[in-house]
């Protein structure tokens, strides 16, 4: 296969894991079951009705009030979590998780030949299907960022390759808003000088005023359109924050989540100027005389805005002060440059791989693998 790289995301992970004992399907949502609280996940029916993930609980009701509403339950999305990725080291020993529903397998680090991308990414998927009853979309490509991209493309349950042949026909019809780590400032920005799809960005002459608008991401951004990806020199940093200070206390919850969630988009929008990724979000908020922070850290880097920013939330939660604020601070750390990320699909530790062809092959009935120095049939 020429594109190894395999980009495995769930459709709609906590929600469809609540769903799995649910005869009844309806509008659902996991969120602590108080007004103010946050929606973490929203299954299809629910997005039907305009709901989102990120959104307030209130706000969902406002749109249906019959919404279905169920309390995280961690132990048990980790379990499924386990279940999934013990199907996928079945096919490759070469597993990245990014996060409980997000995994990225390269095969070609495997001593495996699989046949056909799209036979095998269907083969993932139906068992995933079948044996755990969960819906998967896959993407495939050359490299990690196009995978990303494409496993967002048809979903769910759906199957993209992005090659090195097609990616124009793919991805270049598509808004700007869709390439990978351009979030929504950036995404004015770049349309206000007349870039409004990606072909747009991929064909602009004028690198200058991309690095003087966007600095070094802007001219990556113009690479990875091309389909360009290199490595670069490691940056140093360790954390990037941003804090704000109010000019009067913030007492109204709602104010407190909608300058929460500006800071949230202009440090997300700051770490992509610098071509960043990071494993650890830590967030703080002030009174006058006392603080509270909160912490999480990733298994690993490169995961969605959606997925950082749903974090963020859960612990936007869990912080008791939300009255008489003065300060928010909000800090990104345990930082890599972006394509640091691809060496770490090298440090996998290698199974043994005795005997595994066909043990695959008596599990898919089919000869879909061979090893690498055989001969293809």
């Amino acid at each position: 296969m020429n594109n190894n790289i395999f980009y495995i995301d769930m459709d709609s992970f906590y929600a469809s894991v609540e769903e799995l004992n649910d005869q009844k399907k309806e509008p659902l949502v996991i969120s602590m079951n108080y007004d103010k609280s946050i929606i973490l996940s929203a299954n299809y029916l629910a997005r039907e009705k305009g709901i989102t993930s990120g959104m307030p609980l209130f706000l969902a009701k406002e749109k249906y009030n019959k919404i279905k509403i169920c309390n995280p339950n961690l132990e048990k999305y980790n379990f499924y979590s386990l279940k999934i990725e013990e199907i996928l080291r079945f096919f490759s020993s070469t597993v990245v998780k990014q996060s409980v529903d997000e995994w990225y397998i390269d095969f070609s680090k495997s001593n495996l030949i699989y046949n056909d991308e799209y036979e095998l990414a269907s083969r993932i998927q139906n068992k995933i299907k079948k044996d755990i009853g969960l819906s998967s979309s896959i993407g495939i490509s050359y490299n990690v960022f196009f995978a990303k991209m494409a496993s967002s493309i048809k979903k769910p349950f759906g199957i993209e390759i992005i090659s090195k042949e097609n990616f124009k026909s793919v991805i270049w019809d598509s808004d700007i808003s869709k390439l990978h780590m351009i979030g929504k400032k950036t995404t004015i920005e770049m349309k206000k000088i007349g870039i409004n799809k990606i072909s747009d960005l991929a064909n602009f002459k004028d690198l200058d005023l991309l690095k003087e608008k966007f600095g070094i991401i802007g001219i990556k951004m113009h690479e990875y359109s091309n389909g360009i990806f290199n490595d670069f020199v490691s940056n140093k940093n360790t954390s990037i924050s941003i804090s704000k200070t109010f000019n009067h206390l913030l007492n109204d919850e709602r104010e407190v989540w909608k300058n929460f969630k500006s800071i949230f988009e202009e440090l997300w929008e700051k770490t992509a100027y610098k071509n960043l990724f990071f494993k650890k979000i830590i967030i703080t908020f002030y009174e006058k005389n006392k603080s509270e922070s909160k912490s999480f850290t990733f298994n690993n880097y490169n995961l969605s805005y959606e997925k950082y920013f749903l974090q963020a939330t859960v612990l936007f939660d869990k912080i008791s002060i939300k009255k008489n604020l003065n300060k928010i601070s909000i800090n990104f750390a345990t930082l890599i440059h972006s394509f640091e990320f691809k060496d770490q699909l090298d440090l996998f530790t290698n199974e043994p791989e005795k005997d595994i062809v066909s043990k695959v092959n008596k599990k898919l009935k089919e000869k879909l693998v061979t090893y690498a120095n055989k001969k293809l049939i």
